[in-house]
């Protein structure tokens, strides 16, 4: 049986990347996935149709709560409950703290870490008055380690583990379980600036990794399927790191950044 059958999802930043790979896998484990984006992903919505799946496409600003508030409004009018939020949206910027500006760092903390507080708040209501419900979140494995030249970057995904363990405080006696994801180096679109015809840079960031490859969003889609799904049921409060090693050999690494 799909493990996801029967469930209402939303995932956040789902046009691309890791977030359409996470629409594709959860619509195949049966979820009626809700493809939220900035910009219209009716490519995405149309490739799971096409495959039999359930979804339909959300335009939403993350960053903006009367934006999320009206998605949310308009998901429970139709299906009448959300059982899964898995807040993937996020931005990149790859500056040191000195060369950051102000709009930077704006964009930086409302996309990645106040688009999270926004979803969580206009969606935990609905999850407590169901009595269960899965919130995943992307941070990543920048949260957790050192890595030069993003550190404004690092600071959002931190602030969501620190938020998730608080929440797993909050609404574990309300049957929501809240979980994070910690990519590493991940073949997506976020990633061009330093890999679009730059063959070099992206074998050396394959290399840091130690099973010797890039990640991809299919990587990232099956554990994200099973952490909101019924087997993960006595999982909360978790940081789970998918990164091909890099994190247990990062002191072992070159000292090159691609």
């Amino acid at each position: 049986m799909p493990m996801l059958r029967g469930q209402v999802a939303i995932i956040t930043g789902a046009g691309s990347g890791i977030g359409r790979g996470g629409a594709v896998r959860f619509a195949a484990e049966g979820a009626t996935v809700i493809v939220a984006d900035l910009k219209p992903a009716d490519a995405v919505v149309s490739e799971i149709q096409g495959s039999g799946g359930a979804a339909f496409g959300i335009e939403v600003d993350v960053a903006k709560a009367a934006s999320v508030e009206s998605m949310v409004d308009r998901v429970i009018d139709r299906f009448g409950k959300i059982d899964i939020l898995w807040s993937n949206a996020g931005v990149q910027v790859n500056k040191p703290v000195e060369t950051t500006t102000d709009e930077e760092y704006d964009r930086l903390m409302d996309v990645n870490f106040r688009g999270f507080f926004n979803c969580v708040r206009a969606i935990v209501p609905h999850m407590i008055k169901q009595r269960s419900g899965a919130i995943l979140s992307t941070a990543s494995i920048d949260g957790i380690i050192g890595e030069k030249n993003i550190a404004v970057y690092s600071a959002t995904k931190g602030a969501i583990l620190a938020m998730t363990r608080a929440m797993t405080a909050d609404y574990s006696e309300h049957g929501i379980r809240v979980n994070t994801l910690c990519p590493g180096w991940i073949d997506t679109p976020i990633n061009d600036p330093f890999f679009k015809n730059n063959p070099a840079a992206k074998a050396l960031a394959a290399s840091y990794q130690p099973v010797g490859r890039l990640g991809t969003p299919n990587d990232i889609a099956g554990v994200a399927a099973f952490l909101c799904s019924p087997d993960a049921g006595f999982v909360t409060g978790a940081t789970i790191v998918i990164d091909g090693g890099i994190t247990s050999t990062w002191l072992a690494t070159p000292s090159e950044t691609p």
